[in-house]
């Protein structure tokens, strides 16, 4: 009885049993390399802030300790330099 051999990657594939072996290990190592390459592209893209917007809470005192009512308060973005004002309410 003659039996086929194909060469695939170094490995000797016979038709029989032993192919059936060999195919389950290229599927598995070929799911790994999916999900290694899965992995790899997810982590690629830069992570965003998920929020456009922001509050703040504080207080306005003068000199004295006493507060200052409609206080001017301007807060800057420090990376991209943007200047928000806005007018106290208290």
């Amino acid at each position: 009885m003659q039996r086929n051999m194909v060469r695939i990657w170094d490995k000797i594939i016979v038709s029989g049993n032993a192919n059936t072996q060999v195919r389950g290990e290229i599927v598995k190592k070929s799911c790994l390399f999916l999900f290694g390459l899965c992995l790899l592209l997810a982590g690629l893209h830069p992570a965003f802030g998920q929020f456009e917007t922001a509050s703040v809470l504080g207080y306005v005192h003068d000199a004295s300790g006493a507060s200052v009512p409609g206080a001017k308060v301007s807060l800057t973005n420090e990376q991209t330099k943007a200047v928000v004002t806005a007018q106290t309410n208290g």
